[in-house]
C-alpha cells in the first residue's frame, strides 16, 4: 500500500486562479478628490436642509404660542361664567389677572398656595414664603417658546421670578405734553385712560366691550427686555406685575 502524501485540501490540489493581466487582487479605495467632493456634497444638502428644519421648528413654535394664547381666552370665558366678570388687571396687592385664571389653566394647586391677603405683592416684592416660591415657578402656558426668555430673572427681594410672554390690555395712553422725563419705552400705570380691558381693580364684563370680543384685544404677545426689567423700568413677571396698592 502507497503512502497519501497530500490531503484533498492540499493547496497543492487546489486550482490556481489566474488574474488578467493589468488587475489587482485589493479593492480599489477613495481618492482624497473623490473623499472631498463627497464631503462637499453632504455640506451642499445639510445646507439646504437646515433652513427648513429651523423654519419647521419655528411653526412648530408659534403653533404653540397660538395655543397659549387660545387656552388663556378660554380661562377668561370660563373665569367671566363663574364671577360675572373678567379678572382684575391688578389688585390692591398687585396681583395680576394671570394669579386669578390659574384654576382655569389647571393649576389650581398652585393657586390654592397664594396668600391673597398678605402684604408685600405689590410694588415689585414679597418676602412670604409661599408667593416667593410662586413668583418662581415656570408656567408653560405662559411662556412662548418663540421668546428667547431666560428661564429666572432677578426682581427685588425675589431673585428668581420667571418672566412671562403675555400682557393684558390696559388701554390708551393720556397724552401729555411733559415728555422730557419719560423712559423710553415705558409708561405710567396711573397716565392710563382705563379704557382697556384690564386696569387697577378693573371689573370689565363682556357687555362692556361695546366693538365686540372679536373686534377687540384681550390678550396679546409683548417683547420683554431683560435688562429692562431687572432695572426696575418694567413688570412682565406672571402673576405679581403692577405696583399699585389702592384698595380695589
Amino acid at each position: 500500500m502507497g503512502r497519501q502524501l497530500t490531503s484533498p485540501s492540499s493547496p497543492i490540489d487546489r486550482p490556481v486562479q489566474k488574474l488578467a493581466i493589468g488587475t489587482s487582487p485589493f479593492r480599489p479605495a477613495f481618492t482624497l478628490v473623490e473623499l472631498l467632493v463627497v464631503i462637499a456634497i453632504i455640506g451642499i444638502l445639510v445646507g439646504l436642509l437646515l433652513p427648513a428644519v429651523q423654519s419647521a421648528r419655528e411653526a412648530a413654535r408659534r403653533i404653540s404660542c397660538s395655543n397659549n394664547l387660545k387656552q388663556i381666552g378660554l380661562a377668561m370665558h370660563n373665569y367671566h361664567d363663574t364671577f360675572g366678570k373678567l379678572p382684575y388687571g391688578w389688585d390692591q396687592r398687585g396681583t395680576t389677572w394671570s394669579a386669578h385664571i390659574l384654576p382655569q389653566i389647571e393649576q389650581g394647586s398652585l393657586y390654592e398656595t397664594l396668600i391673597f391677603q398678605e402684604s408685600g405683592l405689590g410694588n415689585w416684592g414679597t418676602n412670604d414664603g409661599p408667593n416667593e416660591k410662586a413668583a418662581g415657578t415656570y408656567i408653560g402656558t405662559y411662556r412662548c417658546p418663540s421668546m428667547a426668555l431666560p428661564e429666572h430673572m432677578e426682581n427685588g427681594s425675589i431673585p428668581e421670578r420667571v418672566p412671562a410672554s403675555y400682557r393684558g390690555s390696559a388701554g390708551t395712553l393720556a397724552t401729555s405734553d411733559d415728555t422730557s422725563t419719560a423712559i423710553p419705552g415705558t409708561i405710567s400705570l396711573e397716565s392710563l385712560d382705563q379704557d382697556g380691558i384690564f386696569y387697577a381693580c378693573s371689573k370689565t364684563k363682556f357687555r362692556d366691550i361695546l366693538d365686540g370680543t372679536s373686534d377687540t384685544i384681550m390678550i396679546g404677545e409683548s417683547y420683554t427686555d431683560p435688562s429692562f426689567v431687572k432695572d426696575g423700568q418694567a413688570m412682565d413677571y406672571w402673576y405679581i406685575g403692577a405696583p399699585s396698592t389702592d384698595p380695589c
